[in-house]
């Protein structure tokens, strides 16, 4: 990498695809900020900062001209930028970040009409927090870029995914699963090229114009599942690694 390489502001390090992104951005400049500092990550690029409890940086800690790239809860991220800006601004500085990147969820589309009360609440809550984003993104004059990924899986370092290691306890638990006869497809994304997928966006956001870049991305891997072919995947990943593993006895039933 140059020097000239703009300076990577991380958000959610400690998930797997954080810890790819680190992996990924070896040798660049880059401030983690968060709750948890990695572990051996130096103090002088750490910002404890809890987006449930968010309190400002100084206009000192903050890189000039950073690219923001963010695993974190987008509606716990937008506030936080909110707060950021209007801070900046009171204060009338010029706002640190060159562009943002931050990633929601495809649940935004996939269960936008779903009849259960939960999911139509998520899906509002994303959609809230993805308006909110990009038009703190808008007054500050920076592009935005919205990443919707599918099923997140895959290990990173020490982080394992939430979703198919799920999954996988749930088959070494129980003996059976029942299976619904209408399960969709789902099109699973390993968090490293999540990860991959976020850093090309944000080197390349600042290179085009603003309005172009204010984009809400779907994200998917390289293959389309029926939730019925995707434990079945599971299960004969898991009788690969270890014929002994009890996921490998588990029968779905249909």
């Amino acid at each position: 990498m140059t020097e000239t390489t703009p300076p990577i502001v991380l958000f959610g390090a400690t998930t797997a695809s954080g810890t790819a992104c680190l992996e990924l951005a070896a040798g660049r400049p880059v401030v983690v900020a968060g709750r948890s500092q990695p572990l051996g990550w130096p103090n002088d690029r750490f910002l404890a900062i809890d987006l449930n409890e968010p309190s400002l940086p100084s206009p000192e800690a903050l890189p000039e001209s950073a690219l923001l790239v963010s695993f974190a809860p987008i509606w716990l991220l937008a506030p936080y930028l909110e707060a950021l800006y209007a801070s900046w601004a009171g204060l009338g500085r010029p706002f640190p970040l060159a562009a943002v990147v931050a990633c929601s969820s495809s649940s935004v589309i996939t269960k936008r009409f779903a009849a259960n009360r939960e999911d139509r609440r998520l899906v509002e809550r994303l959609l809230r927090a993805e308006d909110s984003l990009e038009a703190t993104c808008a007054k500050a004059a920076i592009p935005c870029r919205i990443l919707r990924p599918t099923l997140i899986y895959g290990q990173a370092g020490a982080r394992g995914d939430q979703n198919l290691s799920h999954l996988l306890q749930m088959m070494r638990r129980f003996p059976c699963i029942p299976l619904p006869a209408e399960t969709g497809l789902r099109q699973p994304i390993h968090g490293r090229q999540l990860a991959a997928a976020a850093l090309h966006l944000a080197d390349g956001a600042t290179r085009v114009p603003v309005a172009i870049t204010n984009q809400r991305i779907a994200l998917g891997g390289d293959e389309t599942l029926t939730y019925t072919a995707l434990l079945r995947r599971l299960q004969q990943a898991a009788r690969q690694r270890d014929p002994r593993d009890r996921a490998g006895r588990c029968r779905f039933l249909t």
